[in-house]
């Protein structure tokens, strides 16, 4: 079955956490699933951090080749997808430089991005992280703290009662134990991992401290200095790094003697925790006493994260400076596994960067998990040309006390109509189908929206389909098959044989190929997906049993 559709990833999480883990396994999650999102990039929320990490990261992890997606191919720094090319651009920015330097979306921009949903979040003005749909270009114009905002801005709802951003600002203002940027501007890293240290002491609904480290009283001092109205300072040191989870936000605060303010990371994967063999992988040059004297007085655990940065860190996708995936190493105490250091990017020596007056004030981990769960979750939403049909598939997690799902079709993206409506099944785990009978030609779009018993509606994520009824209806014969399967059709450029988790098992160019046949002796049994492209750019995708 495929899995995370709804946010177009598929992330498998490490399961070797002990001593004996290598550095070299390091995980690389490369398949996505169609379709490529562009329409509702600049809209989406999402129901998670990772989710949204990876849903914002996306267009750029595929163009640095971290991710894969069948029918989407890398040109330089463009992607191409139905033969359609989206330049990628990136340019590392901080919300420190005079003006902003374009970090900034204002409000008289969003128009011209198409933003809607975000106006209430970003009340002043939004990290410069949108898809631009006039020249189909992908846009990046900040740095580390800017994608973190961006992306916890993403996850839950509009309001302040439902979006984590706000939630966590209006919290820490509040409080006022710390100085945090207002609504609509994004704080700077000190601001973030000093606010995530008093969580265990401040309640915020829906945020918890995970694991981390303070200089409270010399956080103390300097946060008087930046507002002397602000409380006493409540962040505290907890220990249990090591239960640190993908999606956790993972923040440095760099004091008044760094040149910045820290960095804001996003977990991949869980910690690693190395021992000597897996260290030495990072630090080949380093003698073996000097490792084990590292080890012997600390844990050290790989930490794989999502981030912007204008440095590689360790395992690195980026060639440019960006959003991308990369490795830092964190030393903890033994004795309650806080952290008390970290390795930023690769080095010819063991010395890391310690918590200290001269640079880092605060290292902490927080963790946001929505405390008002919407209506309904789903896992996967997927749509199949079958004949002259399309075939709608969508599968829950949850429903709670949800009364029925509402399909939605639109042709443009924009405006959508109600096709049909389902009730819902009740409880979590679900499996639903729904038949459009009269597609479009063309692109068509779909979205769910559930309803619940207090009329509060969710909905998920836009997909799209491109369905054609032109060149004879493109058909296979036969199927099922057992050898090999013929393609009734004319004018074929291009054919994708997809197995029933998106991979690529067969992909075939023709200039101009008519009743071209495929041979599937070497596939296992299976359904599989055969996406036929004709030389007009029009793509059919087609059920395929192999027998």
């Amino acid at each position: 079955m495929n899995k995370n559709l709804l946010t177009l990833v598929t992330f498998l999480l490490l399961c070797l956490t002990t001593s004996k883990v290598f550095a070299e396994s390091d995980v690389r999650d490369t398949t996505v699933i169609p379709p490529f999102a562009t329409t509702n990039y600049n809209d989406s929320f999402y129901t998670s951090v990772l989710s949204a990490a990876t849903g914002i990261g996306q267009p750029f992890l595929l163009q640095q080749g971290y991710l894969t997606m069948p029918g989407v191919t890398v040109i330089d720094t463009s992607l191409v997808y139905n033969g359609i090319k989206y330049p990628v651009s990136q340019a590392y920015n901080t919300s420190r430089t005079t003006n902003n330097d374009g970090f900034y979306i204002s409000p008289s921009q969003y128009a011209y991005y198409g933003i809607t949903n975000f106006k209430s979040v970003w009340k002043v003005e939004s990290p410069n992280i949108f898809f631009d749909g006039t020249n189909n270009t992908f846009k990046t114009r900040v740095d580390c703290i800017g994608y973190g905002a961006r992306v916890i801005a993403s996850v839950g709802g509009q309001t302040s009662s439902t979006n984590a951003f706000l939630l966590l600002s209006n919290g820490i203002l509040n409080a006022g134990i710390c100085k945090f940027a207002a609504i609509g501007r994004v704080p700077d890293s000190y601001e973030m991992a000093t606010s995530f240290a008093t969580l265990g002491t401040t309640s915020i609904a829906g945020w918890e401290y995970i694991s981390g480290n303070v200089l409270s009283t010399d956080i103390q001092t300097y946060n008087l200095t930046l507002n002397s109205a602000l409380n006493n300072y409540t962040g505290i040191r907890k220990g249990g790094f090591s239960k640190s989870q993908p999606g956790d936000i993972f923040c440095f605060g760099d004091g008044p003697k760094s040149s910045a303010s820290g960095h804001t990371m996003i977990m991949a994967h869980n910690p690693i925790l190395l021992n000597a063999t897996s260290l030495r992988y990072y630090f080949p040059k380093v003698t073996t006493t000097s490792i084990n004297t590292l080890l012997s007085k600390n844990n050290v655990y790989q930490v794989d994260i999502f981030d912007d940065c204008n440095y590689r860190h360790f395992n690195d996708s980026r060639t440019l400076n960006g959003v991308g995936y990369g490795s830092v190493l964190i030393v903890a105490d033994t004795a309650d596994d806080a952290p008390i250091g970290y390795f930023f990017s690769p080095s010819s020596n063991l010395t890391y960067t310690p918590l200290s007056t001269s640079k880092t004030y605060a290292i902490c981990v927080a963790r946001y998990t929505n405390p008002s769960p919407l209506p309904v979750s789903y896992e996967s939403f997927s749509a199949e040309v079958i004949s002259t049909l399309i075939q709608l598939k969508w599968r829950t997690t949850q429903e709670k006390h949800t009364i029925w799902f509402t399909l939605q079709h639109s042709t443009d993206s924009k405006s959508f109509e109600d096709m049909g409506t389902i009730m819902a099944i009740g409880n979590n785990q679900n499996n639903y189908l729904f038949t459009d009978n009269h597609p479009a030609s063309g692109l068509n779009y779909y979205r769910l929206m559930g309803t619940d018993n207090n009329g509060n509606k969710s909905y998920s994520s836009v997909i799209n389909i491109n369905f054609s009824l032109s060149n004879d209806q493109l058909s296979v014969f036969p199927n099922p098959a057992i050898n090999s399967i013929a393609i009734k059709g004319s004018h074929i450029s291009n054919i994708w044989l997809l197995d029933d988790n998106g991979r690529i098992a067969i992909e075939k160019i023709f200039q101009d190929a008519t009743n071209p046949s495929l041979n599937l002796n070497n596939l296992p049994r299976g359904k599989y997906y055969l996406s036929i492209r004709t030389k007009d750019k029009k793509t059919n995708t087609i059920a395929v049993i192999k027998e």
